[in-house]
């Protein structure tokens, strides 16, 4: 076989084995990793914000919660955020600290539940004034069915009055 022959039957394989190549991975789904994103809240926010950006942040921790997909971060400014947050996402809630971000739960009902199946990391916050009444158990400032790491963080002054199980 001369070169001219062999060249050309090298190129058809190779272009046939690329085509059989593009079929095969044509079945399988590209898989795209999103990165994990910050969402911003600050007392002088608003909740219909999309919170991506310090100059956009929400009012609320609980609207960044539901905005947030698991494995952002969700950093709170300065001041006090009265709210009783339900955590249904694996995400951190960073504080600028403990001295100057406050969740406080009004002694309304409890400051945070951790949902089960999630992981959450807690820092730099103070979590504050809960109250939990009769309720078969948790605590009146957390309840934690998932993972929940606090660090550099106070939690004070929440009650639980006439707990059952």
């Amino acid at each position: 076989m001369n070169t001219s022959n062999r060249n050309h039957w090298q190129y058809c394989l190779h272009m046939a084995l690329a085509a059989v190549l593009v079929a095969i991975s044509s079945f399988y789904p590209i898989l795209t990793v999103q990165a994990a994103s910050f969402l911003y809240v600050a007392t002088s926010g608003n909740d219909d914000n999309d919170c991506l950006a310090a100059i956009t942040p929400c009012r609320t921790v609980s609207a960044a919660i539901r905005k947030a997909s698991d494995g952002d971060t969700i950093r709170v400014a300065d001041g006090l955020y009265a709210e009783n947050l339900s955590i249904d996402k694996s995400i951190t809630i960073s504080g600028a600290g403990n001295s100057t971000t406050y969740i406080d739960g009004a002694k309304h009902d409890r400051v945070i539940h951790v949902l089960s199946g999630q992981n959450v990391n807690l820092i730099g916050v103070t979590i504050q004034n809960g109250f939990l009444s009769g309720q078969h158990s948790g605590g009146g400032g957390i309840s934690n069915e998932g993972t929940l790491i606090i660090s550099g963080s106070i939690i004070q002054n929440n009650e639980v009055v006439n707990l059952y199980y």
